[in-house]
């Protein structure tokens, strides 16, 4: 390298203090390189089946490069490049993240003097334009940021429409809830293998469905309650038993009552 670009490339140097490195210079300044062990770091080999593949040629030069006796090493034993090794880590890494679901964290510094106990409303939502969260959540806004499977959207939000998540393929299941939930087309979309939908459907769902499982549960306690032999209870158990079967019907015209509310101001909205 010395011989081919010393003084012959600007961006090439080799710095005299440092005789086992080289240096190039770009747009972000000088950077060191070790010569020592860089080739065999850099060394991109092939996979073993290419090899077979190129020895099992009859061309005489690939021949030359890959006889058939040659020894060659196990996968298990050969040398990794870095770029094989980069490309392993990065599968890996898209791995992990396919199977998980995205949250962002964006750490605010609440005050400029890193006080406890001090909040500066200003100084936070100057780090929120700045960094871009604002941007993003409104790009995100734009998208469909909620998909579910279909076997997935049919299993939560059956309990809405009132219908059984298996009594039908799941791609049915799910326009029935769409239907029940009475969606604007251009919020949620039915795609080939998920449902996507935006964040206004996703509070509406959430909130049926919290309002639906309330009162199903309340409904069981009822029945279970309404079902228990009280004849060997004594007086006071009953009495207790009573009084907290009553809770329990208070609780369900309640219920009744705030999903009528509840619903009315969904639609509202």
């Amino acid at each position: 390298m010395k011989k081919n670009f010393k003084g012959k490339i600007k961006a090439f140097g080799t710095p005299k203090d440092r005789p086992e490195c080289f240096r190039i210079t770009h747009y972000a300044g000088k950077v060191f390189y070790d010569h020592r062990g860089f080739l065999e770091k850099n060394n991109d080999n092939l996979a073993e089946d290419v090899v077979q593949l190129l020895r099992s040629t009859t061309n005489p030069m690939l021949q030359t490069l890959y006889p058939k006796k040659e020894v060659v090493s196990s996968s298990a034993t050969a040398r990794t490049s870095l770029g094989k090794q980069f490309n392993d880590q990065l599968k890996s890494l898209m791995k992990t993240l396919n199977k998980t679901q995205p949250h962002y964290v964006r750490c605010v510094k609440p005050n400029e003097a890193k006080a406890k106990v001090l909040f500066e409303p200003r100084n936070c939502f100057e780090q929120l334009t700045y960094s871009g969260v604002f941007e993003a959540v409104a790009i995100r806004k734009q998208g469909f940021p909620f998909r579910l499977s279909h076997a997935e959207f049919a299993e939560r939000y059956a309990l809405i429409a009132e219908m059984d998540p298996k009594s039908a393929p799941a791609v049915k299941v799910c326009k029935g809830i769409i239907s029940n939930m009475n969606f604007p087309e251009e919020n949620i979309q039915i795609g080939k293998t998920k449902v996507l939908y935006r964040a206004a459907e996703y509070r509406k769902l959430e909130l049926d469905w919290s309002i639906k499982m309330k009162h199903k549960t309340i409904n069981d306690n009822l029945e279970t309650m309404s079902k228990a032999d009280t004849s060997g209870m004594g007086k006071a158990e009953k009495e207790k038993f009573f009084m907290k079967l009553a809770k329990v019907r208070i609780s369900l015209m309640m219920g009744r009552s705030w999903c009528c509310v509840l619903n009315f101001v969904s639609l509202w909205d």
